[in-house]
């Protein structure tokens, strides 16, 4: 659903002379938005699977919430960055 409607906003600004890559207007903001809930759901739910792990438990969650950060915020940050 959501590639159907980043697609669909494609084609709403497509020969405009701001746009210099596929990410570039609406459809871009959209997907950082969803990348950062996507974030936020994440994270919280790291945190909050820590609060009864043990400590073994705890050094893979510090070692998934650095990986998923670094992969989840990849995009917003290379679109960022392009502007």
């Amino acid at each position: 659903m959501t590639h159907l409607l980043i697609a669909a906003l494609t084609f709403i600004d497509d020969a405009e002379s701001h746009k210099f890559h596929d990410f570039g207007g609406l459809q871009g903001f959209v997907l950082v938005m969803i990348r950062l809930v996507i974030y936020a759901i994440v994270m919280y739910g790291i945190s909050d699977t820590s609060k009864t792990a043990t400590s073994k438990q705890k050094q893979f969650l510090n070692t998934l919430r650095i990986s998923s950060s670094v992969y989840i915020l990849s995009f917003p940050t290379l679109w960022t960055l392009s502007f």
